[in-house]
This record gives C-alpha cells, structure tokens and sequence, in this order.
C-alpha cells in the first residue's frame, strides 16, 4: 500500500507579527522545537506538538518568550504577537500560542509519542498515512489521560453556551463542529435511524479528537471561551439554537469541582473574578457552564409542584436568593419533609 496522503507534519513555524503585519520567523530545532539563534540557516518547519511542549515547558508567557527573542538576537518588539504559522490551500494561516498549560503538554507530549512509536513501523510495513493515524488514534484512545480530555470534551460540548461559542469561533473546523452536532442531535436515539446516526457520529468524534490538533482547537477554545464570559453579563450574549439538555439534580455539589483545575486557575487570575463573593462566584461558573438555564426546580432532590414553587417565589426573601442557594433551600425543605405551603404559613405567622 503506497503512502499518497499529503503530508502534514513539519509544517508548522514560530513567527512573531509587528502592528504592521511583518513577519520575523523564529529557527527551532525540527527535532526538539527548540529556539535557535538567528544565524541565516534555512527555516524548517516542526510538528505542531514538538512546538507546543517546547512552549509549555520554557515559558510562562508571551512577554517572557518576546525578551528571550530579542535576548538572542531577534528584531522583535515588545508590541508583537507569536503564532505558530502553517500553509493551508495556498494560503498561511495562524494559531494562537498557550502557555502554562499542563492538560495540553502532558496530550502533546502523549501524541507525539505514539507518533514516533508507530512512524517506524509504518515506514517498514509501507502503511498510508491514513491507516497509521487510524493506528495512533486507537491506541490513544485507550489512555487514561485522553479519557479524561474526552469526558470533559462532552461535558462542554453540553454546555448550550460552549457549544455556541465554538460554532461562532470555529477554532475547530466545519468537520468537527458538524459531528459535534450531529453527536449531540441524535444523542436521544428514539429510532433506528438516529441509534445509527449516533454510532457514526461518536466514532468520528473519537477518530477526530485523538489527532492532536482538534485536541489543541478544543483547549484552545475552552481558553477563549472563559476569557469571553470574564466580564459581568456576558454569558446573555449567546443564544443557543439547540435545544438544552436537561442535566440531573446537582444541588449539593461545589460548583468549581464542575470546572477543570486550569480553568479555576485560569479564572482566579482575574481580578473581577477574585473580587466576587463565593456565592457570586459560584453563580458565575454555573452561568459560564450554562447550567442556570433549567429552572431551579427541576434540579431539587424530589419533584416540586407549580403551586409549591410560586408560594417561594412569592417570598421576597427566598426571591432574592441565588440560583443555587434556591435549590439548597427547596432541598432542605424537602429532606425535612415541610411543604413550601407550610413554611409560608409559618412565614407569615412569624410576621405577624
């Protein structure tokens, strides 16, 4: 079998963009990705990941990365802005750099692996390079770390506002979204038809996803994601298209365990965040993942009656509660077994 895919690897290069859209290509060492001095040698190109780990791994962010080019000798300003170039139908197109990520170093790291471990074996056996990525991608999937990527890839894609956010800015391509779609619209399964649907759609998200630049569009977008909502009334801003799904009762859970560790660091980096209370905080990452969507009462401990729920909501004190602080009161009331119509009574006998 003749290997006649297009090649993609080595492609990618550092570059650093002035106001003026000039361009200073950065040397790394093909092998490590590693920054070299600028000393005339021809620029080749590095796999997307071999860049990525030599990033994550020296350099906190882009200020430091822009004073140790200028330290070894690049025409760069303070003012630039690194990407990682690559040529795509004729044209360059640019991603963003991460920094300081530990998920995606330790997946870039993994992909980069299994490449190397399987690039030998596919040069002695004349595999395409379509069967080895099949190869890579099975072996992948059955590691820990990816599985954990790939649970919090569905709880996103769940999250009716992500899943907004990534079909406007779409960091991942028309494929992905379209089997993300396609994943989350047949999800229910009420016939045949869908069942199948769905099947297709999971293996091709799974298929997609252990190539590590959907993997990267995919941390990438949760990146940008949480920078879009960091300021008050953001998240009003989206309005799904899809309807949401129902999510089960959660009223006893600590919101920021629904967050990953990089984005709980990530959003306590900023000021507006840390000057929060707890309990807006919490309604904040419950807002962000768009949970607050489902009313209050269809996440209680038991089912709560229309009447039951007007009488609290009648209470300018239970009305001013927070989203979660609504479902903790409701579930206490349950669990003690006082109906909301008796705890107004008592209310009002209180008042008197």
């Amino acid at each position: 079998m003749a290997n006649v895919s297009k090649k993609t690897s080595g492609r990618y290069r550092l570059v650093c963009l002035n106001g003026n859209r000039k361009v200073a290509t950065i040397i790394c060492d093909p092998i490590t990705g590693r920054i070299l001095a600028p000393t005339g040698k021809k620029i080749v190109g590095a796999d997307l990941e071999t860049l990525d780990i030599y990033i994550l791994k020296n350099f906190k962010n882009e200020k430091e990365l822009l004073l140790y080019l200028r330290k070894i000798g690049y025409p760069v300003t303070e003012t630039d802005t690194c990407y990682f170039a690559y040529q795509h139908d004729g044209t360059t197109k640019h991603l963003d750099l991460v920094y300081q990520n530990m998920e995606l170093y330790d997946l870039a790291v993994l992909c980069k692996q299994y490449k190397k471990q399987f690039s030998g074996y596919a040069a002695r056996n004349k595999v395409s390079s379509k069967e080895l990525r099949k190869l890579i991608s099975k072996e992948i999937s059955y590691e820990q770390l990816w599985k954990d990527f790939y649970d919090h890839l569905l709880s996103d894609i769940h999250n009716p506002y992500f899943y907004d956010y990534v079909v406007r800015e779409p960091l991942l391509g028309d494929r992905a979204i379209g089997f993300i779609t396609d994943y989350l619209n047949n999800e229910g399964c009420v016939n045949r038809e869908q069942q199948d649907a769905f099947n297709s759609a999971k293996y091709y998200l799974i298929d997609t996803f252990t190539a590590y630049k959907p993997i990267r569009g995919m941390i990438v977008s949760r990146i940008n994601y949480f920078k879009s909502i960091l300021k008050p009334g953001a998240i009003t801003s989206f309005g799904s298209k899809r309807p949401g799904r129902k999510v089960s009762y959660f009223g006893s859970v600590n919101p920021c365990d629904l967050i990953s560790e990089t984005q709980l660091w990530y959003l306590e980096d900023h000021s507006y965040f840390n000057n929060l209370s707890k309990v807006e905080q919490d309604d904040f990452i419950l807002s962000s993942l768009g949970l607050t969507r489902i009313p209050w009462y269809e996440r209680t401990i038991y089912p709560v009656s229309l009447d039951q729920v007007k009488v609290l909501e009648e209470q300018p004190d239970f009305s001013g509660l927070t989203y979660l602080e609504k479902i903790r009161y409701a579930n206490k009331l349950l669990s003690s077994e006082i109906s909301p119509s008796e705890e107004q009574s008592s209310y009002q006998k209180k008042k008197v």
